[in-house]
């Protein structure tokens, strides 16, 4: 992602995919739903839809989140499991 404002957008899509793994994981915590529900209710993490356009080679935006960001890869918090 390139142009004037790619630093401030790389920074709001981590920070949605950060959003979105803790409520993933605070949902389960508490008990309120199944980690098996969590797809359907919320969609797909936005993680997994970013690995999905960067192998379609809609872009490379999953390049730009921090890996400690990226819940469902090894490495990363284990939000949602």
């Amino acid at each position: 992602m390139n142009g004037p404002h790619a630093r401030e957008a790389r920074a709001r899509l981590s920070e949605s995919q950060a959003y979105d793994a803790e409520l993933r994981k605070l949902l389960v915590a508490r008990g309120c739903v199944e980690p098996g529900q969590l797809d359907f209710l919320l969609g797909r993490p936005v993680e997994m839809v970013l690995r999905i356009q960067q192998r379609a080679g809609c872009g490379t935006l999953g390049d730009q989140i921090p890996e400690d960001a990226r819940p469902y890869e090894s490495g990363g918090r284990e939000a949602g499991r």
